[in-house]
This record gives structure tokens, C-alpha cells and sequence, in this order.
């Protein structure tokens, strides 16, 4: 994922959300056009994830289910607030699987990811 440093108002985030974002460093990395994610790069790496309410309620119990198994991050906070999800979750070491080292080798990248989930 592409991290872009922001400058985000912070007043526009919710207070559950506000010491997750105490003396951060935001980064935008959305991917997607409907939901906004941002990586929270402070005491805690976490991602937050904001879309409309309903549609991350899924990702967070999905989430949940493969965290219980190692293959998820740890779902730090979800809740709904004036009509929109936020999902916050820790983030994990490592480089994202759309790296471009490993997007050059997909056939690579797709073996190993067969492999770890066998």
C-alpha cells in the first residue's frame, strides 16, 4: 500500500479515536474509493479504516476469525458514529504483499501465500 503523509484535521475524528492519534504521524493509503484507510504511525502502527455504517461490520467479524488463527491483525476498536463504521486495526510488520519487489515475481508471491495458508 501507498502510504501519502497527511495533515488530517483531527477534530473530525471521532474522540474514541483520538489517542490512537496522539503525536502520529498520518499516512493516507486508501484503496478503495468508497472506504478511507489511514495508517496511524505513533506509539501504536495501527490502520483505520472508515466507510459508511454497516459496511466494515463484516470485515471486522472476518477479521476477527482469522486473527483467532494468526492470519489476521488484532481488531483494536469498531463502532459505529453519526452514520459511519470505523475499524481500527494493529498493524503488522513486514511489507504489504502489493510491494512492488513482490509484484514482480507474482508467481512467487502466490506460491508462498499457498503455502503459509496449507
Amino acid at each position: 500500500m501507498r502510504k501519502t503523509l497527511i495533515q488530517p484535521d483531527f477534530g473530525m475524528y471521532p474522540s474514541a479515536i483520538q489517542p490512537y492519534l496522539h503525536k502520529a504521524r498520518i499516512y493516507d493509503s486508501s484503496c478503495s474509493e468508497a472506504a478511507k484507510t489511514v495508517f496511524i504511525d505513533g506509539e501504536l502502527k495501527a490502520y483505520l479504516k472508515m466507510d459508511t455504517q454497516g459496511k466494515l461490520l463484516r470485515e471486522k467479524e472476518m477479521t476477527c476469525f482469522f486473527h483467532s488463527f494468526g492470519l489476521a491483525p488484532k481488531v483494536l476498536e469498531y463502532f459505529c458514529h453519526e452514520g459511519r463504521d470505523y475499524l481500527i486495526t494493529a498493524a503488522l510488520g513486514g511489507e504489504d504483499g502489493i510491494a512492488a519487489q513482490y509484484l514482480q515475481s507474482p508467481q512467487k508471491l502466490a506460491a508462498c501465500m499457498g503455502e503459509f495458508l496449507q
